[in-house]
């Protein structure tokens, strides 16, 4: 009757083991991540465990230790990019958009007999469009290329622990252990 309860006591472990790993953080020490608790925290984790993370803040290098209960969103870095197209793109739109308005300001009255007045866009409107569009291209390009953005992807956070412990008499107990958010986080 034991040897018969072994491979489902090993089967057990196996799926317990598989429940607890897939309900842990994807986080790795070294990774950089954007925490949310009592304020929002960006930098790289120093330490994780079951009751606190450690992080090295960007741009002081400080730390800072948050118990793993405080901690409501964890966000993991997928990488850096330059954001060259879009400062490009902006800065055409803002300089064509300021050229045109340039041109205007110089363009004239022209009034009829009748008492009818309007006013008439010199040339220069289209030519002002196109070079401070050209400018605002340049500058936004500059600037676009100078300037990183990190794409963010949401981590799981552990509220789900499982585990299995002797009992004796050759049986096994299942523990399980949820937790749940504070109060406070649902009257939000």
């Amino acid at each position: 009757m034991a040897e018969r309860r072994i491979p489902l006591a090993v089967a057990l472990l196996v799926l317990c083991n598989g429940v607890a790993l897939g309900a842990q953080t994807a986080v790795a020490i070294g990774t950089r991540v954007r925490v949310q608790a009592e304020r929002r925290y960006v930098g790289t984790v120093l330490a994780l465990d079951s009751s606190q993370l450690m992080l090295e803040l960007d741009r002081s290098h400080y730390t800072q230790t948050l118990p793993r209960a405080a901690v409501s969103a964890l966000e993991v870095s997928r990488g850096r990019h330059r954001d060259t197209l879009r400062g490009t793109g902006i800065g055409l739109l803002a300089g064509a958009i300021g050229g045109a308005f340039i041109g205007l300001a110089g363009s004239t009255h022209s009034c009829k007999p009748s008492g009818y007045c309007f006013q008439v866009a010199e040339v220069s409107v289209g030519h002002n469009m196109v070079m401070f569009g050209g400018i605002g291209a340049g500058a936004g390009f500059v600037i676009g290329s100078l300037s990183h953005r990190d794409t963010w992807e949401a981590a799981p956070l552990t509220r789900l622990a499982v585990g299995v412990s002797p009992l004796p008499g050759a049986r096994l107990a299942l523990t399980l252990g949820l937790t749940l958010p504070q109060v406070g986080k649902w009257l939000e």
